[in-house]
């Protein structure tokens, strides 16, 4: 079955189950911008149309019974929580207006949210609710994808001198370069 978007689709991530699809698009303006489709059924159980505009990103991880959606857009940084049996039912925790917040990820244990606003990290502590700042390189571009290394607070990304850096973040420093400068 083909599903109908109203834009390019842009972002998609699994469910921590693997039962739901979230779907990010661009484009139109007044349209959706964040679907939810159950995957046995393909029914669109959530379709929203958020402040944040265009979704660049996704993220979704679960813990405890609860799973946490992060979605970054062309205005800003957003954070749902959504019930594994109902995503119909989601909840907005957070809206953060910002420009160009080009990619996100959630930790595994869903205490860290990191997203690139142009090509600087950010990271958000999640049981705080407060921003906690890195000094971490800025990233070559921002539409290079971030991530938390499994079972670590680190954030593997490819920096402005095109090195690959882990940088853990509880520490605010850099674990290792995985490549030589220049060579990415």
């Amino acid at each position: 079955r083909w599903l109908e978007m109203p834009g390019a689709v842009q972002a998609l991530a699994y469910s921590p189950r693997g039962d739901y699809l979230a779907i990010g698009t661009t484009g139109q303006q007044d349209a959706p911008h964040l679907r939810i489709m159950r995957l046995a059924t393909e029914e669109v159980v959530l379709e929203r149309n958020l402040a944040l505009g265009e979704v660049y990103s996704l993220s979704w991880v679960g813990k405890d019974g609860v799973s946490t959606l992060s979605v970054s857009g062309r205005k800003g940084i957003a954070l749902w929580n959504v019930p594994p049996h109902e995503p119909s039912k989601a909840e907005s925790v957070m809206e953060l207006q910002r420009d160009w917040c080009l990619s996100t990820t959630i930790d595994q244990t869903s205490r860290w949210m990191a997203w690139v606003e142009i090509n600087e990290i950010h990271v958000w502590d999640l049981d705080a609710g407060v921003e906690r700042r890195i000094s971490a390189p800025p990233m070559l571009q921002g539409w290079h994808g971030i991530a938390f290394v499994p079972g670590s607070d680190s954030l593997v990304f490819v920096s402005a001198d095109g090195a690959l850096e882990v940088w853990d973040d509880g520490l605010d420093r850099g674990v290792s370069t995985y490549a030589d400068p220049d060579t990415m």
